[in-house]
């Protein structure tokens, strides 16, 4: 819904690791950088497509040993962050909200919803030993507040999942920029830098 993912699975490749330094190293960057790609199985390249100057996904990395807020705080007090084990990379998140939204925009139908919320309360399917990233309940009894208002928001009016997301996704997004954006070279977007 709106181009975020409802599941993500922990990864490790060392070629976005690699291209990721020769990123870093250009720009001399000293912070938090998140960049979205495609990786082609069958090449194994990778093909980047957005940039964000912040943390993004810390509670994916956090289900599999990576503390981004954590590291965040120690670069900027000047902290030297050695390389983590990345071994063990293979754990799964999910975003109860975001796939109440997704179920909803199938076929506006509440027992789409009633369904999925069933499938992401009893872990089954996709949410198989897969972790909740926004309103992890059984942590946080209060997150319990912003699912079941989206939940009974969406059982009441299954339609207004667009609305819903278009008001999260306008707080952040890129917006009106995205056309000029498409229109230019991909060393413009990344400031000349060229990945080969």
């Amino acid at each position: 819904m709106g181009g975020g993912a409802i599941s993500k699975v922990g990864v490790d490749r060392p070629i976005v690791r690699q291209n990721l330094e020769k990123i870093g190293a250009s720009l001399k960057w000293h912070g938090s950088l998140s960049i979205d790609y495609f990786y082609n199985e069958q090449d194994g390249k990778a093909y980047y497509i957005d940039a964000n100057p912040r943390i993004t996904e810390p509670m994916n990395a956090m289900v599999n040993g990576i503390n981004f807020a954590e590291m965040q705080v120690r670069l900027s007090v000047g902290e030297f962050i050695p390389a983590n084990n990345t071994s063990h990379i293979i754990n799964k998140s999910h975003s109860a909200i975001q796939a109440l939204l997704a179920a909803a925009g199938q076929r506006y139908s509440r027992f789409d919803i009633l369904k999925e919320m069933c499938l992401v309360s009893s872990k089954r399917g996709i949410y198989v030993n897969s972790h909740e990233g926004v309103t992890p309940v059984a942590k946080d009894f209060t997150s319990m507040v912003p699912l079941s208002v989206v939940f009974l928001q969406l059982m009441i009016n299954p339609k207004s999942n667009n609305s819903q997301a278009e008001k999260a996704i306008s707080n952040y997004s890129l917006g009106k920029a995205i056309p000029k954006i498409s229109k230019m070279k991909p060393e413009e977007v990344l400031g000349g830098i060229i990945i080969e």
